[in-house]
């Protein structure tokens, strides 16, 4: 068992997946990855090429084209709490004073006039003659309040938005309503939002992107231009949150930001293998990447892998080199084992046998075992083989755990008894504490197996006995001194494993 624990120095920030509901990438196809299975219908928008330049990472509107994802019934009901992360590129400005929205959060009803009019949410620009830049808009109707689409707007000025990649942000809390722009928080209105509350209506709610209403001829809110990726979430995301995901958008005007990630090697926990995950601005090119360990220059390139010798913290440093500057970051690392996991368990790690005797092997603990070397065995993938052999020998076995991923090995020494093992049994001991003879018990070469010992006094009592031959007689019995005599053992043994039950008897005389 190992724990492996970290501690990033400026640590960058990163969006939870708690609360998601909705996240459409729209990377070829219109799928809802956020395991909840709320797909878009496409009414005709086309793939087309995305932020990061590549093909068929988001989706182009011409102003008559729309996805909808319906049924969202994790956002029907009142919500304390929700947030709207969206990236987008407006393609033209239309004119006029028509709002053009690219994101409605509505009810299906039966008439998409006015599902879209009286929607709950809708996020769009307003172009105004007398100020051309773009305008954006958060505003709710008064949800189930009357039936004329009574709204309340947020306007935002963001400046000159046309044909420029961007995201918006609408974060609300209780009440409480923050709209970012890229990578500013714009405004806050405190407790003014409307309240959010379905008290009217059955009609499921739905997502609408585009902003045309399919099925109509309507000449208004068609939002021409590009949406790259949009999720939505039951819960007020944080402001680190809301700007790591515009991160990518505002990256341009900020320095390149080392971040390093790692895996553990999970059969040598001391092993890691890092990655550089540093987000850069897409025009900066990286002359060098450098990896430290405690201030040592441990290696270079995007990818690095490290062997830690010793437990405790490390320090690891990955730099970034470009035009002419150095941007770097610490993450420390604990270890705290430098071995593998030990599964893999021997029944014997010495193994005694007489010649030509049938011996088992036994291993437990892993799975799909491999004995070496593969020598007067039944089975060498078994993990109880039979062996019989008239040398000496050692094995190793290696073995896979239970998920199949790391190895663990034992080794079993395995000697053969060629003899009597020399057994000797002394004919007489003096048990007076003197420290020579005091106590009684049966030697030999090796240890022997099946091992046990009775001694009996002359009326037949049984005074001692073991199965242990290490344990060996005091010459008491019952705690109290044994009178002196001669006594009667009797001894059952074995030369090894395998080998045939030996029996013998024989006296023993107690001197005092």
């Amino acid at each position: 068992m190992f724990v492996l624990c970290f501690t990033l120095q400026n640590t960058e920030a990163q969006i939870s997946p708690e609360g998601l509901v909705l996240y459409l990438p729209l990377n070829g196809n219109t799928r809802d990855y956020s395991g909840n299975n709320y797909n878009a219908v496409n009414y005709g928008a086309t793939s087309t090429t995305g932020f990061n330049g590549q093909p068929n990472t988001a989706y182009y509107f011409n102003g008559r084209n729309a996805l909808v994802v319906s049924d969202i019934k994790k956002i029907d009901g009142q919500l304390k709490a929700f947030s709207i992360l969206v990236r987008y590129q407006p393609a033209i400005d239309r004119g006029g004073s028509a709002d053009y929205n690219f994101f409605s959060w509505q009810r299906h009803g039966a008439d998409p006039e006015e599902s879209f009019r009286d929607g709950k949410l809708r996020i769009g620009w307003l172009p105004l003659a007398f100020r051309p830049n773009f305008d954006y808009l958060a505003y709710t109707a008064n949800w189930c309040v009357d039936n004329n689409g009574t709204f309340n707007g947020y306007e935002i000025d963001t400046g000159s938005t046309n044909n420029q990649w961007q995201t918006m942000a609408i974060v609300y809390d209780q009440g409480t309503i923050k709209t970012y722009f890229d990578c500013t928080l714009m405004r806050t209105w405190p407790n003014e939002f409307p309240p959010f509350s379905d008290l009217c209506g059955n009609d499921p709610m739905e997502i609408l992107l585009g902003s045309v209403l399919p099925g109509t001829g309507a000449d208004q809110r068609n939002f021409v231009g590009k949406i790259d990726e949009v999720r939505m979430y039951t819960r007020a995301l944080t402001n680190d949150e809301v700007l790591y995901f515009a991160d990518s958008i505002c990256v341009g005007i900020k320095p390149p930001q080392p971040y390093l990630t790692y895996k553990i090697n999970p059969c040598q926990p001391n092993q890691l293998s890092f990655n550089d995950s540093s987000t850069v601005n897409i025009t900066t090119v990286i002359d060098k990447y450098v990896w430290k360990v405690n201030d040592t220059d441990s290696g270079v390139g995007q990818n690095f892998m490290y062997t830690f010798n010793h437990t405790g913290d490390y320090t690891v440093r990955l730099s970034l080199y470009t035009g002419g500057l150095a941007y770097s970051r610490d993450t420390v690392i604990h270890i705290s084992s430098v071995t593998g996991p030990r599964f893999l368990k021997a029944s014997q790690s010495k193994l005694f046998t007489c010649v030509g005797s049938p011996t088992i092997l036994n291993v437990s603990g892993g799975v799909a075992y491999t004995w070496q070397p593969c020598t007067n065995l039944s089975d060498c993938h078994a993990a109880s083989p039979t062996l019989k052999t008239d040398t000496d020998i050692d094995y190793m076995v290696v073995a896979n755990d239970s998920s199949n991923t790391c190895k663990d090995t034992v080794r079993i020494a395995v000697k053969v008894v060629t003899n009597d093992n020399n057994v000797y049994v002394p004919t007489a001991f003096t048990p007076n504490g003197d420290g020579n003879n005091d106590t009684w018990g049966i030697l030999s070469t090796n240890p022997l197996a099946d091992f046990s010992v009775q001694v009996y006094n002359r009326w037949g009592m049984n005074v001692f006995a073991s199965q242990n031959q290490g344990i060996k007689w005091n010459g008491t019995i019952k705690n109290a001194p044994a009178p002196p005599g001669t006594y009667i053992w009797a001894l059952n043994y074995k030369n090894g494993t395998g080998c045939a039950q030996k029996n013998t008897k024989g006296t023993v005389v107690l001197l005092r």
